[in-house]
């Protein structure tokens, strides 16, 4: 089942409090690169053959302005089986501040 991408997914505790976002618009940051590589690991370790390409559009990301958090929500299907993998940043205050500054934090989009 694909991602719901108007109203979002819950993912474990983070709650419901997000702003949906693009992967396009987090790929300048460095933090993409990161979630992908760890989604790449969890995947392989669920079963996965390499290499796994994971295209911009098959990742969810989901900004919590309020927890200074934006995760990146991964989907693949291995061995028929959907299996899923969230990667949550926790944002420090500077990299908040970096952000804003750039114009990635702090307003709906």
């Amino acid at each position: 089942m694909p991602f719901n991408r108007e109203t979002g997914e819950i993912i474990g505790n983070l709650g419901s409090d997000f702003v949906i976002s693009t992967a396009e618009r987090w790929g300048a940051t460095g933090l993409l690169l990161v979630a992908i590589e760890h989604a790449v690991e969890a995947f392989t370790s669920s079963g996965a053959v390499l290499p796994i390409t994971i295209r911009p559009d098959e990742i969810l990301v989901q900004e919590y302005p309020r927890q200074n958090k934006v995760a990146f929500l991964f989907q693949r299907r291995i061995a028929g089986k959907e299996h899923f993998y969230p990667y949550v940043f926790d944002l420090p205050p500077q990299m908040i501040t970096k952000l804003a500054a750039s114009g990635l934090w702090g307003h709906k989009h």
